[in-house]
């Protein structure tokens, strides 16, 4: 049940869709169900919030977060699709209606030959949906820095694979991109790591929880 307050910002993104989103006049019932109904019962069982409602929320970063933790979620995507396009309209509607401006920037690799130190990624890009964005030149020279052995394990894949593992690891932002949100200075090596995919895997392991490296040290037999 909505309160009064809440049937009002109903009425009002509603409204919106039927004047603003042509494209999805036919599916307004299945988009606002999927914000009032879908969403609560998604942010409950997989973000353990209850009485979540997005019309409740005053912040448009918290929204572009939200978008962002269930597209980067594979099988919430596809169990979900509905609920992540109604977040978006949402956005583009709470966007509108406090004369808010979504960015529209992509940083560029920079170049190979580049001397500058720093590195910019996280810019929050507007296409479909806003995404954020990694800077593969940063990666390139974490790997310069530490090397292609695992930072947690020690594992080499070129000792284990030969030829085919040769160069090849994953690297492993410290503190995850979702979580800083807007635009920053990235500092290959304080803020990545190279780790193997097991134990990217097991850093990754719970939704709500991003498990430290040193505690995954600790956890290993």
């Amino acid at each position: 049940m909505l309160t009064e307050s809440q049937k009002i910002i109903h009425k009002e993104f509603r409204s919106y869709l039927k004047t603003e989103k042509n494209q999805v006049k036919q599916r307004l019932d299945v988009l606002i169900n999927a914000i009032e109904v879908k969403l609560p019962l998604l942010m409950e069982r997989n973000f353990n919030k209850r009485s979540f409602c997005l019309y409740d929320c005053e912040e448009l970063h918290d929204m572009v977060l939200l978008s962002f933790q269930i597209k980067s979620n594979e099988e919430l995507m596809l169990s979900h699709y509905n609920v992540a396009k109604a977040i978006d309209y949402y956005i583009d509607f709470f966007a509108a209606k406090h004369n808010l401006t979504l960015p529209n920037i992509i940083i560029p690799d920079l170049d190979d030959n580049s001397n500058d130190d720093e590195f910019t990624e996280g810019q929050e890009q507007n296409v479909e949906s806003i995404r954020f964005e990694r800077n593969k030149t940063a990666r390139k020279q974490c790997i310069e820095i530490f090397g292609c052995k695992c930072s947690i394990c020690g594992f080499d894949f070129e000792e284990r694979y030969g030829e085919l593992g040769k160069d090849f690891i994953e690297v492993h932002h410290i503190i995850p991109i979702s979580q800083r949100g807007a635009s920053y200075k990235l500092n290959p090596s304080t803020d990545l790591i190279p780790i193997c995919s097991n134990c990217h895997s097991m850093i990754h392991r719970y939704k709500d929880t991003i498990i430290a490296p040193e505690e995954l040290k600790g956890i290993m037999r």
